[in-house]
């Protein structure tokens, strides 16, 4: 299959999910909850814009990282929800890749109190409902924040101003809610998610470009 032609483990893939084998990442074996209607279907999370995943603590620190994710959504008119999220097992400090939360159709990285959120200025993503679309938010340790659909530049980095630092065993993995620890409000998203990924390094351009084309 395409997402498995590079290795992401060499990359520096912490947790791999592809929903194949059920809830349990396929790197460090880190297993999850599904709450709401979330189910698993042909190796797809479904997510119906009231449900989640929630994965158990994990096992490694997070602070310079990649999120990468492959998605489809549901419907374009939705404001805010958030497909792959990193959190702190409050649900307080996270980082998100977040659909139309400021700007209709844009894709954003979210944030605890948008600290380290700002407009990458990407085109509107009119084909993400129709399609699967890749994406991939990287966050370097100088602050710098970057964006990526489809393996190209999705608008232009930004400086964050800081990098957001998670503890070993005092995080966790979600995916379909931009961050807390149940479901509402505008933070769901409805979404089919085909695979997800989160790397303990800032990938390269090449790299991501690498991931989408496989």
């Amino acid at each position: 299959e395409r997402e498995k032609a590079i290795d992401p483990v060499k990359l520096g893939a912490m947790a791999s999910w592809d929903f194949s084998e059920g809830t349990v990442d396929s790197i460090s074996a880190i297993d999850g909850k599904l709450t709401g209607n979330a189910r698993i279907i042909d190796g797809d999370l479904v997510l119906d814009g009231k449900s989640s995943f929630f994965s158990d603590p994990i096992g490694f620190e997070l602070e310079e990282k990649t999120l990468e994710v492959a998605l489809t959504l549901h419907r374009l008119d939705q404001s805010g929800g958030g497909a792959l999220t990193v959190q702190d097992l409050r649900g307080v400090v996270f980082d998100s890749i977040v659909w139309a939360e400021r700007k209709k159709q844009e894709w954003l990285p979210g944030s605890n109190n948008h600290r380290r959120t700002r407009d990458l200025g990407g085109s509107p993503d009119t084909g993400a409902a129709s399609q699967p679309t890749h994406l991939v938010i990287t966050y370097h340790p100088d602050g710098t924040v970057t964006g990526y659909r489809n393996g190209e530049a999705y608008g232009k980095p930004y400086q964050a101003g800081g990098v957001a630092s998670f503890e070993k065993n005092k995080a966790q993995i979600v995916f379909g809610l931009r961050h807390g620890t149940a479901n509402g409000g505008n933070r769901n998203l409805a979404c089919t998610i085909h695979h997800a990924r989160v790397y303990r390094r800032c990938l390269s351009a090449d790299e991501v470009a690498s991931l989408a084309s496989g």
